[in-house]
């Protein structure tokens, strides 16, 4: 194994950590990211800024001058369209669509603004509570947690959490449902997955996911090498009107399409009909395996990361959370062979991001930066430490670059300076038992400047 780091030459701190978003991008061999930070110029002012790597040097643009400071809510989401226009989601929390695309393909000095200005002051997070309906060219309002895929096409999808209901109700009552787009290339328009029949074209009706008393969120997206569409979730408990939740099982749960978004189906092949209610749920991890220890702590965080085998295989990570019962960490499921879900695998390192190849290699990173990779479908790992000096990271996965490629990219912000890199890992193509050990201490390093 061997591998590079980019180093950005930016330094940024908790404003740009999110556990949803997905901020970097490889196109024609440029990588892409973006990122929040504060001003330079303007301390206690925050931007979305996108960087461009390319012939060695890294060049900046700032898409928004006033972005919130918010913590795991406002962080960007980018992917890059088959004609390489840069598409940008960003500061948003319960908010009207902040989108840009780029005016030039590959050129990100310019940006065109297809969503919805915000009322009030932009550093607020209630500047975006005002009543609205919804202008922006992507579908949906009150939107959060946006992110960003595309299929083995190139054709870019993005989840979110939506309002189903907005107008004239209050914030525990807006109905947090679960979206997903599609955008098309030829026509400039984002599109609702799902048939859309016109007898119904209202907001609740529209959404991916949506239940009474649970909020779906935390959504990802993965596409294997026959292009099936694989997505994971979590119900979530709903608001209180006194913005608790309810201590609840938080349900992780998941469906496939196999025609890019029309219809969709649990694992083991039953249709779903659009939008998903909870009745008709592939329930992923029983509850009986996170029955807390301290239940005020509840259970799952709202969010999964998901991605699958070539054989169709799905694998979903999920994120239980403190105070359950010991032995049940961050972990991963898998759809077993006969049938059912596999009991959660502790990931190692409690390993936040994974990818798995068209070889149907495991690779989880792991902070310190770790990188753990397994060739037995999980049973067993190869470890590499990259770097144990600077602290704990936060990571974001290139998952346009694993698919082409069969190697690893990644973005990895370092909790302790605050700085970014993006790095790239190499794999030998062939890891047998005899040079295992070799390889775990046998790695490389370039650092570009």
């Amino acid at each position: 194994m061997e591998y590079i780091a980019f180093p950005l030459g930016k330094t940024v701190g908790d404003e740009n950590i999110g556990l949803f978003n997905s901020p970097i991008f490889t196109f024609n061999e440029n990588i892409y990211v973006a990122f929040v930070q504060e001003d330079e110029q303007q301390p206690g002012v925050y931007q979305t800024v996108v960087g461009k790597y390319s012939n060695n040097a890294w060049e900046f643009s700032v898409v928004e001058p006033h972005n919130m400071l918010n913590k795991y809510h406002a962080q960007p989401s980018l992917a890059v369209d088959t004609d390489g226009y840069i598409h940008v989601t960003y500061n948003m929390h319960s908010s009207p669509w902040q989108y840009s695309v780029s005016r030039e393909p590959e050129d990100i000095s310019t940006w065109e603004f297809r969503g919805q200005t915000l009322n009030g002051p932009h550093n607020k997070i209630e500047s975006s509570y005002g009543f609205y309906t919804a202008e922006a060219d992507i579908p949906g309002l009150r939107i959060t947690y946006q992110t960003m895929h595309t299929d083995r096409n190139g054709k870019i999808y993005i989840a979110f959490r939506e309002a189903g209901i907005y107008s004239g109700v209050s914030y525990s009552k807006q109905r947090w449902s679960l979206g997903i787009a599609s955008y098309d290339v030829s026509t400039k328009t984002w599109s609702r997955v799902g048939p859309n029949p016109d007898v119904d074209t209202s907001a609740l009706a529209q959404t991916f996911a949506t239940e009474y008393d649970k909020r779906p969120q935390g959504a990802k997206i993965f596409f294997d090498v026959n292009n099936r569409m694989h997505v994971s979730w979590t119900w979530y408990a709903e608001y209180e009107d006194d913005g608790s939740g309810h201590l609840e099982p938080n349900w992780a749960t998941y469906a496939y399409s196999d025609d890019g978004g029309m219809t969709f189906y649990r694992a083991d092949n039953a249709p779903l009909t659009l939008p998903i209610s909870i009745d008709q749920t592939d329930i992923i991890v029983p509850p009986s395996w996170l029955e807390p220890v301290d239940p005020t702590q509840g259970y799952f965080y709202a969010y999964t990361e998901i991605n699958a085998m070539p054989n169709g295989t799905p694998y979903v990570w999920i994120m239980p959370k403190s105070g359950t019962r010991p032995g049940t960490g961050r972990a991963f499921c898998y759809r077993m062979p006969r049938g059912g879900w596999s009991q959660p695998i502790l990931a190692p390192y409690g390993a936040t991001k994974f990818a798995i190849d068209d070889n149907g290699i495991i690779t989880f990173i792991s902070s310190g930066i770790r990188i753990h990779r397994s060739y037995d479908n999980g049973r067993t790992w190869i470890q590499w430490e990259i770097d144990l000096t600077d602290g704990s990271y936060a990571h974001w996965v290139d998952y346009s670059y694993t698919p082409a490629t069969g190697q690893l990219r990644f973005l990895a912000q370092s909790n302790s300076t605050g700085e970014l890199r993006v790095y790239t890992v190499n794999f030998s193509d062939v890891v047998t038992s005899e040079n295992e050990s070799v390889k775990k201490t046998s790695s490389n390093v370039l650092l570009y400047r």
